[in-house]
């Protein structure tokens, strides 16, 4: 697999996770008796977006990059795998709290922090779209020493 192919697969899992969040908010906008399953069950889809999403960038991206970049590659990956980690655990902390509670009880507290969350997801989404690529720079064939290190033939 080529650095291309990396790009492009990592564009499909944030337009997945974008496409949703818009979904999502979509259904905010609605009367919240009208959407409280389906508020649960896009909060849990989003959970296993985010969840894919991460394991590939991980695997796919920034281990490689860690184990055979250069010194500002290195740097780069590792502040990203690091806020990766940090958004990944801020969203498990938002589902924990919400999993417990009546949301359209908590409407006026589940709204605002249902908000606050797409905002932070499409954030972190959009500054990875704009920072993986940089990881590439000059590497020419990223996969193919990921390949090396794990043992596995390029997909």
């Amino acid at each position: 697999m080529n650095t291309d192919h990396a790009l492009d697969r990592l564009h499909d899992h944030q337009q997945g996770i974008l496409d949703h969040l818009a979904a999502a908010l979509d259904l905010m906008r609605r009367r919240p008796d009208d959407v409280r399953a389906a508020l649960a069950k896009s909060r849990l889809e989003l959970f296993r977006l985010l969840r894919a999403y991460q394991l590939f960038k991980h695997h796919e991206i920034f281990d490689p990059v860690l184990r055979r970049g250069t010194a500002t590659q290195i740097a780069a990956a590792t502040r990203m795998k690091a806020n990766c980690i940090a958004a990944g655990d801020a969203y498990r902390t938002y589902m924990n709290l919400w999993a417990s509670q009546d949301v359209v009880e908590a409407w006026s507290s589940f709204r605002p922090a249902t908000l606050a969350m797409a905002q932070r997801t499409r954030a972190h989404i959009l500054v990875e779209r704009a920072g993986v690529p940089q990881l590439f720079a000059g590497t020419g064939n990223i996969r193919r020493t990921a390949a090396a290190v794990w043992g596995q033939a390029p997909a």
